[in-house]
């Protein structure tokens, strides 16, 4: 028999690889994903926003001016009455940024925004964007996480205190590394019995884990608070508000021209003030300078003052305290004119003499004198206390002038201003005198002195 060919078992064909198994399969999706981008690129910059506007009740218009794969540019956008709208941009630039072939938002550059607000009764407004920005979300409130370009943006609002103009400009993501420049200006504002003019600040502002930065300097051309008159000041700035805006820190750097309050006259000031609000309450450590201090009464060639201040409940309530401490002091002409009137009505008796040394003797001391001293003050609803646990006027000659001791004083009670404390005066020529004083509700002044021999 013919032997026959041994039978082969055909073997089945290799395995294509998985990566063309599934190429097609990822081109299908990749296709289907730029195919879903493209076709909503225009939804991003267009439904997109108009979704938005209209799911909170905001009237607005605008008009495409193009659209690109990865651009979109809204032109002439007008929200609120257009005779009157609440804000304007010329232009809205979207740039579209794609993840995994989604669409997604990249940067919104807004080409001179246009804002328009009031500031009544002590609330904020900005007409039909309120919907938008102040919302019923529980959420505590805090910057959107957007990249941001802004060019040119400015605004204005209207207060019960006057007009205040706004220009900013800047780019990057709002909560962490937007950087860029702010400018404010009023030119008048009055509150109650205060009046400032020419007040404007200028600088950097920049975001840092969600916390706005200010760097920059303000300025004021004319202060006149209940009697107290400021001439052209200014400070550098630094401040930071909280992440959700309810408290902010800072420190300014203050360099003030003259001031004047009632008969009270300082050429000049300068000092440092760091300060913390948080949960209503202010708490600021100050450190200030004046110089060429001078009224009716005396004058002081530099006058210095450092300490902490704390306020809360509306500042219904502040306290503060500190230490005081000046040099130079001198005799002001209204006590000089005094002391000179005293000797001249005293003619030929004890009088002219006494009052003529007194003259000479506080003269005399002026050079090299000093002036140190520790106070608390209070004021609160029931009205203000003064505390003065010692104070201290030193001559040129080392000698206490003057000294105070426990004086304590009571302003606006109901039955009038209490004052009570220890007193020493002394130096060379002049009397030593010791006592006490009290000043009793209804005005009553009850005094209780000693003084030694005096030539």
């Amino acid at each position: 028999m013919e032997d026959q060919p041994a039978s082969v078992e055909e073997s089945p064909p290799a395995p294509r690889p998985w990566w063309r198994r599934k190429r097609w399969g990822l081109f299908a999706v990749l296709a289907l994903g730029l195919s879903l981008a493209w076709l909503s690129r225009k939804d991003i910059a267009d439904n997109f926003i108009a979704g938005q506007l209209a799911d909170r009740g905001v009237p607005a218009t605008w008009r495409v001016e193009s659209v690109g794969l990865g651009r979109q540019v809204l032109a002439d956008l007008v929200i609120g009455d257009p005779a009157r709208p609440d804000f304007t941009a010329k232009r809205i630039e979207v740039e579209t940024a794609n993840a995994w072939g989604l669409p997604g938002l990249g940067r919104i550059t807004l080409v001179r925004p246009r804002l328009y607000g009031t500031l009544r009764d002590g609330k904020v407004s900005f007409g039909k964007l309120d919907p938008l920005i102040f919302t019923d979300s529980k959420e505590p409130p805090q910057l959107p996480d957007l990249d941001i370009a802004l060019v040119d943006g400015r605004a204005r609002i209207d207060s019960d205190f006057g007009p205040i103009g706004i220009k900013a400009e800047g780019r990057g993501r709002l909560p962490q590394g937007f950087a860029g420049t702010l400018a404010a200006v009023a030119p008048k504002l009055a509150l109650e019995d205060c009046a400032a003019e020419g007040a404007s600040l200028y600088g950097q502002v920049r975001t840092e884990a969600g916390k706005p930065r200010f760097a920059g300097p303000l300025r004021l051309r004319a202060l006149d608070c209940g009697g107290v008159k400021v001439g052209p000041s200014a400070a550098e700035a630094r401040l930071a508000l909280d992440r959700q805006f309810d408290g902010a820190e800072g420190r300014l750097s203050l360099r003030g021209g003259t001031m004047s309050a009632d008969a009270l006259r300082l050429a000049s000031s300068a000092g440092d003030v760091r300060f913390v609000w948080r949960k209503q309450v202010l708490t600021a450590h100050y450190d200030l300078t004046a110089s060429r201090v001078s009224s009716p009464q005396a004058a002081l060639a530099d006058l210095s003052a450092k300490g902490v201040l704390r306020a809360g409940n509306g500042f219904a309530r502040v306290d503060v305290e500190g230490d005081v401490a000046g040099k130079g002091l001198a005799m002001g002409p209204a006590l000089d004119r005094a002391l000179a009137d005293l000797g001249r009505s005293g003619q030929g008796t004890l009088l002219d003499p006494v009052a003529a040394q007194m003259r000479n003797g506080l003269r005399r001391e002026g050079a090299g004198s000093r002036l140190s001293a520790r106070f608390i003050l209070r004021r609160a609803e029931d009205g203000t206390s003064l505390v003065l646990p010692q104070a201290q006027v030193s001559g040129g000659s080392g000698a206490a002038l003057v000294a105070l001791s426990r004086v304590q004083a009571l302003l606006g009670g109901a039955g009038g201003p209490v004052v009570s404390g220890n007193f020493i005066t002394g130096g060379t020529g002049l009397p030593r005198i010791s006592g006490r004083m009290e000043q009793l509700a209804g005005g009553r002044l009850v005094a209780r002195m000693a003084m030694a021999e005096y030539r």
